[in-house]
């Protein structure tokens, strides 16, 4: 998710991202066809206009970035798969994980850019940083208080990582319009 602010203004542009990378997005119930991604979307961005005085939401943009559609847009996924290991790229050897290219189809659809998502997944490898608590029979990770302030850290900043909840990393590089 990345938030712009509008200072002065009561708004603020609210962009979330929302991806599966195994199975097209589920459509929501109840929720409008504008507002929504198209069927067989994969990773789908809203960009949301909230006004904070007002305590309203207007979705602005519905941006289907990749997936597997079989009607309109009739993009591939094309999916592209790097190991960073044996990348060409100094740095990228450096990491342990892979990165996954996506593509979609054009946005907007007329006279638009074709849509291209780059997401690296990173392998933890501060394994005994995990902080596990166990639930009910199943395993939940928790932000960590890096910093000792008693505050868990958010990382939705560009370039920074979050864990993912399951022990690795996700790591936001940009996404423009």
């Amino acid at each position: 998710m990345t938030t712009e602010d509008h200072s002065p203004s009561p708004t603020m542009t609210n962009t979330t991202f929302t991806i599966d990378i195994c199975t097209p997005l589920k459509k929501a119930v109840g929720i409008p066809k504008g507002e929504d991604c198209p069927s067989g979307t994969m990773l789908c961005a809203i960009k949301r206009l909230v006004n904070i005085s007002e305590n309203s939401t207007l979705i602005e943009h519905v941006i289907p970035i990749a997936g597997r559609y079989t009607l309109g847009a009739g993009t591939e996924l094309d999916p592209e798969i790097t190991r960073l290991k044996t990348s060409s790229s100094a740095s990228d050897r450096e990491k342990e994980g892979f990165r996954l290219a996506l593509h979609g189809p054009k946005y907007p659809e007329k006279n638009g850019v074709k849509q291209k998502a780059v997401i690296e997944f990173l392998c933890n490898d501060k394994a005994e940083e995990k902080k596990v608590m166990k639930k009910t029979g199943t395993v939940a990770a928790r932000k960590a208080d890096e910093d000792g302030d008693g505050e868990e850290e958010d990382h939705s900043a560009t370039g920074e990582t979050a864990d993912d909840g399951h022990g690795g990393t996700l790591k936001y590089l940009d996404y423009s319009m």
